[in-house]
């Protein structure tokens, strides 16, 4: 009776974690006993753990923590690191008005042309 639960159990794992298995795969997974499904599915799930891992590690923020633990970055460094950011989020800003300015500029020039016909 257990068998059977443990069965029952193993394949409501697998239905809701089907969605983890690339659609490449899936041919060749649907083909393996529910026991491979379970490992494979297991696997998916420590790979994609592994990854958002690495991700987050890789991060930029991460990164410049790191690097301020790593070489004993002082006020300074941070006020200094403070100051690019600023001008960085305002050089942002700035290019995506450009490129806002830009498609209203192309969307006015469409409607005139339309309007014209």
């Amino acid at each position: 009776m257990a068998n059977k639960n443990e069965i029952e159990n193993k394949e409501q794992f697998i239905n809701d974690n089907i969605g983890i298995v690339p659609k490449l795969s899936m041919k060749r997974f649907k083909l393996l006993d529910i026991d491979e499904q379970v490992d494979r599915i297991l696997q998916y799930q420590e790979n994609q753990r592994l990854r958002e891992e690495f991700l987050e590690k890789n991060r930029v923020v991460n990164k410049m923590k790191a690097l301020f633990e790593k070489r004993h970055g002082n006020v300074e460094d941070a006020k200094d690191c403070i100051t690019f950011l600023q001008e960085f989020i305002d050089g942002a800003k700035q290019r995506e008005i450009e490129k806002l300015d830009e498609e209203i500029a192309k969307l006015q020039n469409m409607k005139k042309s339309l309007e014209a016909k």
